[in-house]
C-alpha cells in the first residue's frame, strides 16, 4: 500500500493534472487563481504586484512542485513546464531577466500573449 507506486503518468498528463489540482486548491482557499512562482522568495514580490493590479483578489501561491520524477523542485524551468496548461485559474510568474539572458525572449512573449488572451495579466520582474 505505502510502498507500491502507481504507474508514472506521462509527462504531459502529470503537469496537466498538477495544474488542474492547483487551480482547484485555489478555489478551495477562496482565491482568484493559483500562481506558480520560481521560489519562496518571489511570493512577497508577486503578491505586492498582483495586489496593486487586483486589490480585491486573493491568490494562492505555489513556490515549488513535484517534477515528472516525483521530486520536489522549484525554479524557472519548473514553472515553464506548466506553460501548456495555463488558464485563468492557474498561471505562472517568472523573472524575465533570467530568460532574457538565455535569449529565450520569444517564449516569454508567447506566454504573455496567451495570458492576455485568457484575461490574465502576466508581469515580469525586472532587475
Amino acid at each position: 500500500m505505502f510502498g507500491a507506486r502507481a504507474e508514472n503518468p506521462s509527462r504531459a498528463s502529470h503537469f496537466a493534472n498538477a495544474a488542474r489540482r492547483f487551480a482547484l486548491d485555489a478555489k478551495m482557499f477562496r482565491c482568484r487563481a493559483a500562481v506558480h512562482v520560481e521560489n519562496k522568495d518571489d511570493i512577497a514580490f508577486w503578491g505586492a504586484v498582483l495586489k496593486h493590479f487586483r486589490p480585491d483578489d486573493k491568490f494562492h501561491f505555489i513556490s515549488g512542485s513535484r517534477n515528472e520524477y516525483g521530486r520536489e523542485t522549484c525554479g524557472v524551468t519548473q514553472c515553464l513546464k506548466y506553460f501548456d496548461f495555463l488558464s485563468p485559474d492557474f498561471f505562472i510568474c517568472i523573472d524575465s531577466d533570467y530568460r532574457y539572458l538565455l535569449r529565450e525572449r520569444k517564449q516569454i512573449t508567447v506566454c504573455c500573449s496567451v495570458m492576455r488572451e485568457q484575461g490574465n495579466l502576466l508581469l515580469s520582474k525586472q532587475s
